[in-house]
């Protein structure tokens, strides 16, 4: 390689790498061993939480200059039937409520993020969704806070409080009406992404 060729493979390696730098934009995929989805609720009884396993989701950030400019895409998806407690009465009850073998995906999909703040490497916002349950699909906004690598790991979280009611679900009861389930219901989400 004569000194004119490294010269131009040089530049076009600078070149390449500026506009990687400039302007990327990165697909992340969920580490379901490093995240939670926890559902909490009430009861006439006692309060009660719900674990949901088997998660799937991607989100697609836009970067500027190796900072984060834009979440640009973001979906989820998890089977009705793996939202699970210690309990089998109570699992059967709440599929049976969530209508399961009707509708057995709950599904969220991003439309848009407002106010967007990156600090260093923490990041906070409110993302609004289509978020699906039991075959109703009902606008959302989620407050998250999170934190960000570029290009390798991405971190969020947040909850959301949500009225089963808003989505036609009759709250399950038990021991013959004795046990009944409040309406609100707290989704406490805990996010790991890797970069794909």
């Amino acid at each position: 390689m004569n000194f004119k060729t490294k010269k131009l493979y040089l530049l076009m390696l600078i070149l390449g790498t500026t506009v990687l730098t400039v302007d990327a934009q990165i697909k992340y995929l969920i580490d379901n061993t490093n995240s939670s989805l926890i559902v909490e609720g009430t009861s006439s009884v006692h309060d009660w939480e719900m674990k949901v396993n088997d998660l799937k989701s991607n989100v697609v950030l836009q970067f500027n200059e190796n900072k984060l400019a834009a979440i640009e895409n973001a979906t989820f998806t998890c089977r009705a039937e793996k939202v699970l407690s210690g309990n089998s009465i109570m699992n059967s009850k709440t599929h049976k409520a969530l209508k399961a073998e009707k509708y057995p995906e709950i599904t969220f999909n991003l439309k848009s993020v407002s106010g967007l703040k990156v600090n260093g490497h923490s990041i906070a916002g409110q993302a609004t969704g289509v978020l699906k349950v039991a075959g109703i699909a009902q606008n959302v906004k989620i407050n998250f806070s999170g934190k960000i690598n570029p290009g390798h790991l991405f971190s969020i979280s947040g909850s959301v409080p949500l009225k089963m009611s808003d989505y036609k679900i009759d709250p399950p009861t038990a021991m013959l009406g004795a046990l009944k389930t409040g309406d609100e219901v707290k989704i406490n989400f805990k996010f790991l992404y890797k970069n794909l």
